[in-house]
Order: structure tokens, then sequence, then C-alpha cells
């Protein structure tokens, strides 16, 4: 489809979502890949020879006949290549506490997610195909899984520290900040304050008087 007919093709649909994605010029989840499965099958086959069973969280967006299917196999691979994605289906499972990480380098399923899925449901999209797309933004998208609970292992994304480091290796120390204008209290355990209307306090803190006078005349 021509890219300058996608802007007069929303209002024609409803204001259905429409987005220009770059997908190299193979048109997936349609017939026109057809002639490529029986190149797609032969190589799958050799990827996967047998069943693949997937975890209970595992959702999938393809044929009806795969929907309570709980394994995978290279046919299921063939059929999501070459048959229409069932997306609105698949929304309809996910559950109200849930955090949904899109892993896409257009985000083309932001909007969507939003509109339809729970509002408490977070949604992250991890890539951004912009100019000004760097590692720190990344690593700020990784922040905000932390900020919802859980807890991506980023020691992974870098290589493995050999111990003892080498001669000129960089402190980490000079990038650690602590701010004392921070006032922190605890509402489980507030200041203790000594109140005057209280005989208990009254009578410990008489003691401890007493017992200082005696050490004070010994």
């Amino acid at each position: 489809m021509p890219f300058h007919f996608l802007p007069t093709l929303a209002p024609a649909t409803n204001n259905i979502s429409v987005k220009k994605i770059f997908c190299g010029y193979i048109p997936f989840h349609s017939r026109y890949i057809k002639p490529a499965i029986i190149k797609c099958e032969e190589y799958l086959k050799g990827m996967i020879p047998q069943r693949i069973f997937p975890s209970s969280k595992w959702l999938t967006t393809s044929a009806y006949e795969y929907l309570n299917k709980s394994f995978l196999c290279s046919e299921y691979y063939i059929n999501n290549l070459s048959s229409l994605a069932l997306f609105a289906e698949t929304l309809s499972l996910i559950p109200k506490n849930t955090v949904t990480i899109e892993i896409s380098p257009e985000n083309i399923l932001q909007c969507i997610l939003n509109d339809l899925l729970y509002s408490t449901v977070t949604n992250v999209a991890l890539f951004e195909r912009t100019e000004n797309y760097s590692d720190k933004k990344f690593l700020e998208t990784i922040g905000k899984l932390y900020n919802t609970g859980l807890q991506p292992q980023i020691a992974n994304l870098y290589p493995t520290a050999e111990f003892p480091v080498s001669r000129g290796t960089p402190m980490i120390s000079s990038l650690i900040r602590y701010s004392m204008y921070l006032e922190t209290r605890s509402r489980l355990a507030p200041s203790p304050r000594f109140n005057k209307t209280d005989p208990l306090l009254r009578e410990s803190a008489s003691s401890s008087i007493t017992r200082l006078s005696d050490l004070s005349n010994g």
C-alpha cells in the first residue's frame, strides 16, 4: 500500500489506528507471504524439531486452533506468519494487574493498549525508532519496570567483571550522591516525645534523676 494513502484511510475506517511501519516490504500476516511458506517450513522444522511447551502466562494471537493449545511447533509459526493476528481476542485475556512490555522498534501497539486495556495495566515500550533515542533512554525505560515492582536483571546487559579489577578502573563512589535536604519520618515509629501527663514516663524520669543524684553524692 502506498504510504501517501495512509492519512486518508483512518477517516474512512471510523478512526481505526493506522500507522506507517518499516517491515522491509514483507507483508507479514497476509496471504501474500504464502509463496515463501514452503521454504520457511523447511527451516523451521530444522530449528524446532520437537514441540515447545510455553509457560502458563503465554498468550497467542494466532488462529483459533492454537488459542487453547499448550505447545508450540513449526506449524504454529508458519500459520502465524501467513494469517491474520487475533489481537483483539488476545487483549480480552490479559488480566487487570499486568505489566505489558512491547518489544518493537515502532511502538505501534501503545495507543491500542492504553485505550483497550484496564486502567490498572501498565504498558511499557522498550524501544523507539527516533534519532534521539539513546542507551540512557533505554535504561530509563528499565527504571519504569522497577517502579512497577519488577526486578530486571540489568547486570546481564554488561560483560562479566573479573576480579581483582585492573589498575585504572574508575571508581563508582563519585557517581553516588546523598541529598542532606531530604527529611524522612517513619509513620510506624514516630519521634519519641516526653509526655508530662504519662505517669509511667514521670516515674521513669524521676528514678533516673534519683540515681544520677546518688552517683554524684557518692
